[in-house]
């Protein structure tokens, strides 16, 4: 009887082991924006398989002040898929949270050196997002000034 208890024991925190499949990343928008503009990321944190622990709100790390940056609230998305291959049944459950992030550099430098970190079930996960180059306004202007003037059947451009 103890050697079962024993073996139960054992088992449990194996399960658990094996139900830690957890990944963490950032997709994001652009690798350049012009001075003033915002660039948005989505932090991904998603499992396959086993239940996922709430995690807490992704935290993130600014070490030169290059910008500011703002999270979302979490989106919870759960799916499953089964399989069915020479008649064996396979099924798979991914768990999702997703939160939108959005970044404002506070000068021209690109902005570089950004992470996040999420916990789960007492675990830290790191994304990190790829460095973006800052493009600083221009001194010559991109548009160009036409003057029109018209009668009722003419547009003449100058």
């Amino acid at each position: 009887m103890k050697f079962a208890n024993f073996f139960f024991i054992l088992l449990l925190p194996l399960q658990m082991l094996s139900a830690a499949n957890i990944s963490f990343y950032v997709q994001q928008e652009s690798s350049s924006i012009y001075y003033g503009d915002t660039i948005n990321a989505r932090l991904v944190l998603k499992t396959a398989g086993a239940k996922l622990p709430t995690p807490s709100t992704p935290t993130a790390s600014n070490p030169d002040n290059s910008c500011s940056i703002q999270i979302s609230e979490a989106s919870f998305s759960q799916s499953r898929n089964v399989q069915i291959i020479n008649g064996k049944r396979t099924v798979s459950s991914n768990i999702s949270y997703i939160w939108d992030a959005s970044i404002s550099p506070n000068s021209t430098n690109d902005v570089k050196n950004i992470s996040f970190e999420v916990i789960v079930g007492g675990k830290t996960y790191t994304a990190r997002l790829e460095p973006v180059t800052i493009i600083p306004p221009s001194v010559v202007s991109p548009f160009v000034q036409v003057e029109l003037s018209s009668d009722k059947t003419n547009v003449i451009c100058e």
